[in-house]
């Protein structure tokens, strides 16, 4: 059970990156650490401009998991849908975006649809 997150912007020495610092509602069990960097080294494999990169994941001195991505700087989703109804178009094409993104995820090994039920807790 995933309680919260945190996201943070950091500098790495990949330059600015988004940092994810999961809290979670239980104590992870070895088989969960073991396939939490399994799913991330399968993430980090995905190349593909819908896919933001993940370029660092493992867990924090405190034992919780996180992840460094690519920063990606744009317009939040809460920021599109505060300018109004969005057209058909413009949802299509983010849908066909999304589908091709999902697609190189599973190409990858990463099958976003299993991963999250097979994360023992």
């Amino acid at each position: 059970m995933l309680v919260s997150d945190h996201a943070y912007v950091a500098e790495g020495p990949h330059g600015r990156v988004a940092l994810k610092l999961l809290f979670l509602g239980f104590p992870l069990r070895d088989a969960s650490i073991a396939r939490y960097l399994e799913v991330m080294r399968a993430v980090q494999a995905i190349s593909h401009p819908a896919v933001v990169r993940v370029l660092d994941a493992g867990l924090a001195a405190d034992g919780r998991p996180y992840y460094a991505m690519e920063y990606v700087d744009g317009e939040t989703a809460a920021a599109r849908a505060a300018r109004g109804p969005t057209s058909s178009a413009e949802v299509s094409a983010i849908l066909a975006r999304i589908a091709t993104g999902i697609g190189a995820a599973q190409s990858a090994g990463c099958a976003p649809e299993t991963d999250a039920r097979s994360f023992p807790a």
